[in-house]
């Protein structure tokens, strides 16, 4: 049975000289490997661009049909064309993160409309910016919050509370286990919930602080979602924007 579907392309994976394995965050199915024929020959560059991770693409797959046990996908073509992703030296750094990033939250996934809307948005709207890209993948992260169901509960915040990352909220009695911030670093749940894309750029951040407060959030996605440790990315973005 073939389909007609809208996705994300999360990762691309050379099979052999003919096939290629793409994982594309679906809105219809969700998370979804399909096989596609290698590009090659006239109209190559143009199904490159629609394989690239971050394309947002639409394609015919054939569900009972494929390659072992995965559809064949055909007809793939972009649905956004990206200026500056994948040229901008800062904004591809960006890019390459959240493919990665996305590509181990996204493991499972369902289909969920408000956030296939969230990532498509925003990576449109990264496409735009002409400043403030440094901050763009936290802004991201504080804001998918939202979308995963671990938004910081910051209704009890206090000068003096710690945050336990396990419970997500503020508290005065310290947490049993050693996964809860004090001090100057419990402030920050409390900022990144009313960070959003219209105001990033008032976050002023060095590159220590920047490092610190995506680490954070990082060690916050990885208590609440198995398999996300060991990102390799954080490095290149920590030297584009050192």
């Amino acid at each position: 049975m073939k389909e007609k579907l809208r996705g994300i392309v999360l990762s691309r994976i050379r099979h052999n000289d003919r096939t290629a394995i793409l994982n594309i965050y679906t809105a219809e199915r969700g998370r979804m490997a399909v096989a596609v024929s290698a590009a090659s020959g006239r109209g190559a560059s143009l199904r490159n661009a629609a394989q690239m991770p971050l394309s947002q693409i639409e394609f015919t797959a054939d569900i009972g049909r494929g390659v072992g046990s995965l559809p064949r996908a055909s007809s793939l073509a972009l649905t956004v064309g990206y200026r500056t992703i994948f040229f901008d030296p800062a904004k591809n750094a960006v890019g390459i993160f959240l493919a990665e990033f996305l590509s181990r939250y996204l493991r499972e996934a369902t289909p969920d409309a408000p956030t296939y809307s969230y990532i498509s948005r925003s990576l449109l709207l990264l496409d735009a910016m002409e400043r403030g890209v440094g901050n763009f993948h936290i802004t991201f992260l504080a804001g998918l919050t939202a979308f995963a169901g671990i938004m910081p509960d910051v209704e009890d915040y206090s000068p003096h509370a710690v945050f336990d990352m396990r419970a997500g909220r503020y508290t005065t009695l310290l947490p049993v286990h050693r996964d809860y911030l004090q001090g100057e670093a419990a402030r920050v749940p409390r900022l990144l919930v009313r960070l959003n894309f219209a105001n990033q750029s008032r976050l002023r951040l060095n590159r220590t602080r920047r490092g610190e407060i995506l680490d954070g959030l990082l060690r916050y996605y990885a208590l609440h979602f198995p398999g996300m440790t060991g990102l390799k990315s954080p490095e290149i973005l920590e030297t584009i924007f050192a």
